[in-house]
């Protein structure tokens, strides 16, 4: 059966004394240098290399080269254009990382596994949720669920529970919106049909941190690079499962996407993102609490400006009714049936 999920950061450190001398010699020589100076005597006190984020092209990790070798980021990107899909060989995923490293610096870092520590990983599937509305609509489902004693920390886009934590963590997110950023930023290439798929997907993200490391390998004797496929995903279900066994979320027709699509400068266009943004919210509480309640918690020019919205994407009175009115098919996000691939997307209307 097939596995499907990947890695997508790995934080990965080796002590320097393991290093060919030479080499890091060559590569310290000719990296930035941040030193702390006595004020008084003028003495350094100490000095290091900075951090060097290392991008060519698609790829984008950071190294820093001190007393030891720290090699951090995303194995996805450094195989491929993006890390939308990728790898859960943890052993494939961490030599990737290494070779990229050592052929930038035209230096030799030993692959050998057992020489290397690591502090981090992350473990994530994607989910597909038919639209992006759903896909934000399953976000602001989250947004109050808690897990455990982990804190609970919300954004517009995504959830990130335990944040801070030593042990794990986990990340609920619109993969779509960060895939935009790193399009933007030069550090991921797709095609339009891939990012409008990207639009869809929900992605659930576990971070395996260094404490938790640490306490399997006293625990079991498994050293990280013995982590299987199998045993990566088990801690990321028993992680999501506890709290998001069934999440169930309306289908809003894709309201939002009509909204986003009709931002503009034009007349009858709504001005900006935010705006749109702010008249589906609008529009989610009239047909969760009733047309009334949901009047009464704006100010009424307000509530009227975002009612106007929602007529100029062809929404008629019968459209604000509350769900008891109206009923609204339901359905779930099922963490038995993360996707693997672009060809799992259909952008056919209707088609989920």
């Amino acid at each position: 059966m097939q596995q499907v999920g990947m890695i997508d950061w790995l934080t990965l450190w080796l002590d320097a004394s393991l290093l060919d001398r030479d080499s890091m010699h060559r590569v310290l020589k000719n990296a930035d240098r941040v030193q702390r100076i006595n004020g008084l005597t003028g003495e350094v006190r100490w000095e290091t290399a900075v951090r060097e984020n290392i991008k060519s092209d698609d790829h984008n990790v950071t190294v820093n080269f001190g007393s030891r070798l720290q090699i951090q980021g995303s194995p996805a990107r450094v195989v491929s254009a993006h890390n939308v899909f990728g790898s859960l060989d943890i052993q494939e995923c961490a030599k990737n990382m290494i070779d990229f490293v050592a052929k930038h610096h035209s230096i030799f870092i030993p692959k050998n596994l057992p020489m290397w520590s690591c502090s981090r990983i992350d473990i994530n599937q994607n989910f597909d949720m038919g639209s992006q509305a759903q896909a934000q609509q399953a976000i602001d489902y989250l947004k109050p669920l808690k897990c455990g004693r982990q804190k609970t920390s919300t954004y517009d886009t995504a959830v990130v529970w335990g944040k801070g934590s030593s042990l794990h963590k986990g990340k609920a997110y619109l993969k779509g919106v960060q895939l935009r950023e790193l399009v933007a930023k030069n550090n991921a290439r797709v095609t339009p049909e891939e990012l409008a798929k990207a639009d869809r997907l929900l992605r659930l993200e576990y971070s395996m941190c260094r404490g938790l490391i640490h306490r399997i390998r006293e625990s079991t004797g498994l050293n990280w690079y013995q982590f299987s496929p199998e045993f990566l995903l088990k801690h990321h279900s028993d992680y999501f499962s506890k709290f998001i066994s069934t999440v169930e979320v309306v289908d809003m027709c894709n309201v939002l996407d009509k909204l986003l699509a009709n931002v503009g400068k034009g007349e009858g266009q709504i001005p900006t993102e935010g705006r749109a943004r702010a008249a589906y919210q609008c529009y989610t509480q009239i047909r969760m609490n009733g047309y009334p309640i949901a009047k009464d918690s704006y100010p009424k020019p307000t509530f009227y400006k975002h009612v106007k919205y929602l007529r100029t994407i062809g929404l008629v009175a019968a459209d604000l009714q509350p769900i008891n009115v109206v009923p609204l098919r339901r359905r779930q996000i099922v963490l038995d049936q993360p996707i693997s691939s672009w060809d799992q997307i259909n952008l056919a209307i209707g088609a989920n």
